[in-house]
Order: structure tokens, then sequence, then C-alpha cells
């Protein structure tokens, strides 16, 4: 097939993982329930398809649907007489070239009636660590206006064509996610290095340029600057920063076991050829969302879904569904009692939160996990005991601890219900990091204007009720929540808009900048900006009521 193209872009750089990725491929030697994709070399890397979906999808955000399908192709309805054409648009794999170690990360289900796993809900997967570079290459070609097929127009392709900038400038700030659990800590990827060559295959200009190895001066895909928000509506949204450190040991369970300690806390890659401590995205956002589902579940109470189905226990009011994510073919009733058809896919993401102290190599690590063999005669030193973390300088900030179950009849140790963890004391933690899109909650419920702006509102409402708890104290992050670790307390809340505002939401931009200490909750009449989501509730509550 030969198309006629005015030019075309060849476009490249690097991919780096802010927060680890995952992008499944076929079952491997590895006990994971979801292994990383791998090529026909054995070398870790995103297939195309994996990184053209998520683009495309950006585009038909922002642009719309016509000048999406301009350029990247369209599929003609089934007993139509229109043509489609394939897309302008090429996605090389983006194989791993730094050396990257995967990890494996442990996903369950908690049971909102025993608070334990959920039957059939517990997962792991491998992912690549923060830190991870990729190659990166696409080409863009933009096709001459004589040669458009019915229903293309050379307006279509010229904002197309702008758009694209617009998507480079977006991955260079790290606003498109890529890969599984986007919204759960994971696939932040950032484009650097960026390069844009330009040629004109159909000139002899270009065609001289191009034998010769030269690239023509730019015209038409100009570079945007990535931190001029206002012009690029893809990266609009708002973030909210939560600084906070614990009151005592806060930590996620991993999945592997030590030889004299049965739980140890979960680390990762820090980026910098470290291991921290790390708080999972996932985790994050599920403990939010318990304490969401049961703020509504107060204020509406339904009647409890089955304690067997977890899937339906998640799926229990709308506002925690457009927050939180819900399954595309069981989302329920909008404001307005109208099911909404969009999918399922969450407003919130959660990053996840790294410690910025203590670090320890990966080499030291292993080392302290393994058996240190001595003399044949000396007992041989097994895993993380106090010595051994001493010898690190590690014993300050990791403590084993024996933990046991009394007998009730007894008053003795439970048989087999002895155990013990490796507990992290004065950690120094990152800031939490929550993004909440904006335009999202628009989309998600039907757009014919006040129930979707009313709905909209009240989900921020929500969220903002929820990160009250989070400031009082009342929701525990991390392991054993109920058993004296995960306190966290709240020191400052930090929101920041970018972009512009959806036209319906315009009355939020009282948040942006806003600083909000556990103090300021208690007093909403303080600030105009709890005061207008006060408002928002409130109108929902009334709307509600007026349904029942």
């Amino acid at each position: 097939m030969t198309r006629a193209i005015e030019q075309r872009f060849e476009i490249s750089g690097q991919l780096v993982a802010e927060t680890p990725i995952s992008v499944a491929g076929l079952e491997g030697a590895s006990t994971a329930d979801m292994v990383l994709a791998v090529n026909g070399r054995g070398d870790y890397y995103l297939p195309g398809t994996s990184l053209a979906g998520p683009m495309r999808a950006w585009c038909l955000d922002v642009l719309g649907e016509e000048p999406t399908r301009a350029l990247w192709g369209r599929i003609p309805p089934r007993n139509s007489r229109a043509k489609g054409h394939a897309s302008y648009v090429w996605v090389e794999d983006a194989v791993v070239w730094n050396t990257a170690a995967p990890e494996i990360r442990d996903g369950v289900g908690i049971d909102r009636h025993t608070g334990t796993a959920a039957p059939g809900f517990k997962f792991d997967r491998q992912v690549l660590p923060k830190g991870t570079r990729f190659d990166f290459a696409m080409t863009v070609e933009q096709p001459v206006a004589d040669e458009l097929l019915a229903g293309v127009s050379a307006g279509d392709i010229a904002q197309a064509i702008k758009g694209m900038a617009q998507l480079l400038a977006a991955m260079q700030k790290g606003c498109v996610r890529f890969g599984g659990a986007k919204t759960r800590g994971l696939g932040k990827l950032r484009l650097e290095g960026l390069c844009v060559e330009r040629h004109e295959p159909s000139t002899r200009k270009g065609v001289l340029a191009r034998l010769t190895g030269r690239a023509l001066e730019q015209g038409g895909l100009e570079q945007l600057d990535p931190d001029d928000m206002e012009n690029n509506p893809g990266c609009s949204g708002l973030t909210i920063s939560i600084k906070w450190h614990a009151d005592g040991p806060v930590m996620v369970k991993s999945g592997d076991e030590g030889l004299t300690v049965d739980m140890l806390p979960l680390l990762s890659a820090d980026g910098k050829g470290r291991l921290v401590q790390v708080l999972t995205g996932a985790g994050i956002k599920g403990a939010l969302r318990t304490m969401s589902q049961r703020i509504c579940a107060t204020l509406w109470p339904e009647d409890p879904p089955p304690p067997d189905d977890f899937l339906v226990q998640l799926d229990r009011h709308p506002l925690v569904q457009l927050l939180y994510g819900a399954r595309k073919n069981n989302m329920a009733a909008s404001g307005d009692g109208k099911s909404s058809s969009a999918p399922g896919l969450a407003a919130l993401s959660a990053d996840d939160c790294y410690a910025t102290h203590p670090s320890v190599s990966a080499r030291k690590w292993r080392q302290l996990m393994s058996v240190e063999r001595g003399d044949q005669k000396s007992k041989a030193a097994f895993g993380p005991t106090v010595e051994r973390l001493k010898q690190e300088k590690l014993a300050g900030n990791l403590r084993p601890t024996a933990h046991v179950a009394i007998d009730r009849w007894t008053g003795g140790a439970a048989e087999g219900a002895l155990y013990s963890v490796l507990e992290p004391i004065n950690t120094e933690w990152g800031d939490i990091t929550l993004s909440l899109n904006l335009k999202r909650l628009l989309a998600a419920v039907p757009e014919d204007g006040k129930p979707a702006k009313t709905q909209a509102r009240a989900a921020v409402a929500l969220l903002a009720l929820t990160l009250r708890e989070l400031a009082r104290g009342t929701i525990p992050l991390g392991f054993a929540g109920n058993r004296g670790m995960g306190t966290v307390v709240v020191e400052k809340i930090t929101f920041k808009l970018t972009g512009s505002l959806p036209e319906d939401l315009a009355d939020l931009a009282c948040l942006d900048s806003l600083e909000l200490t556990p103090d300021c909750f208690a007093d909403t009449g303080r600030l105009r900006a709890l005061a207008a989501l006060e408002d928002a509730w409130q109108a929902y509550q009334r709307a509600m009521e007026g349904q029942a």
C-alpha cells in the first residue's frame, strides 16, 4: 500500500519510570500470577500496543473522536459503505536498556465484612522498579490533503498534529500512564531526551535531505513547553500532596519471608540504586476507599451485600465508583436514576509513597536475608537478627518483634499462632500524592447539566471528608492497621490545580494552592474552599433525599 505523505516526524527519546510499571506477558518460569512481558531475546520491554493504546486514549479524551481517528486510524461501522484507513502513527516496542531486576508486588482484596483477604482475590504481579529506562521511538505521518479519504478533513489532520505536540509535552511531565494498575501507583513514565526530526518524502528537497542524513527545520509539530499547563488540557487536574509522619511502625507486608523473621516490610528500588520502604498506591487507595464507603453507607444505608461476593461489596454507591473506579458492566445508577455507560476507570489515582530514610543497598539486603555460613563449630546466623542489624547499622530502624495469640482456654500461646515481624521504626517518609481527574468526574455521569455537575462536585466533597478522617488519624495505612500499627499523623494537606478547570467545576478554583492542617477541618467556615465543598455535599444530600 502506498500513501501520499506530506511530511513525516520521527520521534525518539527515553521513557523513565517514576513509579514501578507492569505490562503482563505470557506465563514464564516465575511463580507470580502476572509476569512481565519479554521479547524474543528475553529482554523486558513495553510492547508498542501497550504504549499506543494509552496515547491514543489520551488524544481521544483531549481532541475528540474525529481528529483522533483521522490520524490514529478508523474502523468503519458494520454494514457501512464508509471506508476506514490504517493509522498514520507507528509506535515501536520500548526495550529496557538499563539493568532492571523485577520486583514482586502482592495484591489482595479486603472483605468489607471480615476485614480479611477476600476469597479468590489474592494475587501478585511482577513490576519493573522505579528508575527503569526504556528506549522510545515513534513515527507520525501527515497525509497530503488531496489524498484524504472521505470523512477525513484537512482541519482534523491539522488539529491532530497539534494534539501530538500536546501529547509529547504531556509525556514529558509524566501525565500519561501506561501498563496495569495505572490508578494504583504504577505506570507513571516520563519522556526524557525528546528528539523530533521532520522529513518531506514527497519533495525533492526532502528526499535529498533524507539521503544525506539531515533533518528539515521544524514545521507543523512545534514542541510545546511541557511546563505550559494552561495550553495543555491533557494535564489538567487536581493534585493533592499529604505531608505526614508515622507514629510507630508503618509498613506494607512483603510477600517474602525471612529465615528467622516471618514477616518483612516491603522494600522497593528508589531509582538511585538503593532499596527503601514503600507504601503502595494500591494500599493507600484501598484504605481511602473503605472510609469513603463507610461515610456513604452511614448517610444512605442499604441492604448489606452478600458476604461471599467481594465485587458486589465494592459497587455500593455512585460517588465511590466515580472516585475509585468500578466494573463497566456493574456501574451504579447516577444521581438522576440513570445508569452510566462510561468505563469504570477511577478518577482518583494514588502514587506509591517511598521512605526517604533509611535506605539499604540491594546487595546488603540480600546478605541480611540469607544464611551466613560460618565455622562448622559455630552456630550459623539466620536472617535479620538483632546482631546482624547492628552490623548493617539498621538496628535503629528495623526491630524484630515476636507476636503470639493467647489461647482463651489455657491462657498459654495458641498452637501455630506464634510469629515475628521485622517492624520499621524511626522511618522518614515522603509525601503521599493523589491525583484527581476532574474531567473524568463529569464524563462518568450523564451529560445533562445539573446532575453531572452536582455529582462531580459531591465526589470532590466526599474526597475532602475522607481526607479529614485521615487527618484525624482514623485511617491506618499498611499492615496490621487494627493491631497497633499503621498510625498516620498528617501535618499538612496541599491542593494544586493544573491546567484549566472544566466549566461546570469552575467554582473549585478556590482549591488552588490551598494548604490545610488538621485544625482547619474543625472550622469549615474559616475557609471559603471548604465552605464551597460543604455546600456541594449538602446539595447532593438534598438530591438524594428527593429521590427517596
